[in-house]
């Protein structure tokens, strides 16, 4: 039985004996993302400077077609993301590769001219939500004309969803850039920014969910005036966090 004198003694222990270290919360892993290319010519080193630099992201790069193989079942198990930045014409099998993987959980991020890949395919196009027209088509009972672009222009963007974690507390911007007109737009996206220019279609940037996972498309980022302007690299980082199901920073 304790004396009152050992309970005093105890009571008064040097602080440091009630210190237990405690360990560092171990730091987040990256996304692991994808980035294909191909199809459509850009300033590659420029654009993979900027990719890689984007926090939280570890890039890997790979060409189309080389990396088809890699398209398939068991991917998901190395990454977490597909970026697309390519306009390859691959056939129907292809696209629904890409599908399939989204719907059973990957992310997907569609950059700039992504949106004119596999132009023989529908399933592209829904999954990304939307298509750039190489030819005039009939699409859901419409008839569509050619999509139309046009390089150096001055673009000003409105935030369309300011409550969006990819678009939280950004502000308006102007970026010099290459617009799309007369895009046919899925009726499923939620449009995340928008632009009154003549020559682009209003939405420019949108999400949507293919099954199990999320996906989201970005009409900027032609070249390096876009790359080097700071809300397109927010914009792009966000969005590849966001489609893998991470937080994005503010």
């Amino acid at each position: 039985m304790f004396s009152l004198r050992s309970s005093i003694r105890l009571r008064y222990l040097p602080l440091a004996l009630y210190l237990v270290p405690i360990a560092d919360a171990p730091a987040e892993e990256p996304v692991r993302a994808l980035l294909l290319y191909g199809g459509h010519g850009f300033p590659t080193n420029a654009f993979f400077e900027t990719m890689r630099s984007l926090p939280g992201v570890r890039i890997e790069i790979d060409r189309l077609p080389d990396a088809l193989q890699r398209l398939k079942a068991g991917l998901e198990r190395e990454f977490d993301v597909i970026v697309r930045y390519d306009m390859f014409r691959g056939t129907a099998e292809h696209a629904r590769a890409v599908r399939d993987l989204v719907a059973g959980g990957m992310g997907l991020v569609a950059l700039h001219h992504a949106i004119g890949a596999h132009p023989d395919s529908m399933d592209h196009a829904r999954l990304i939500g939307g298509k750039f027209l190489l030819k005039a088509e009939t699409i859901d009972g419409r008839q569509l004309p050619k999509s139309t672009y046009s390089h150096g222009e001055e673009v000003h963007v409105r935030i369309a969803d300011r409550d969006h974690p990819i678009t939280q507390g950004l502000d308006d911007f102007v970026i010099r850039d290459e617009t799309y007109g007369g895009l046919w737009i899925a009726p499923d996206v939620h449009v995340l920014l928008t632009t009154t220019h003549p020559k682009a279609s209003p939405a420019i940037a949108w999400v949507r969910e293919e099954g199990r996972g999320r996906v989201v498309y970005v009409q900027l980022g032609h070249d390096e005036k876009a790359y080097d302007h700071p809300s397109f690299r927010t914009l792009v980082g966000r969005a590849i966090l966001w489609a893998a199901r991470r937080e994005p920073s503010r």
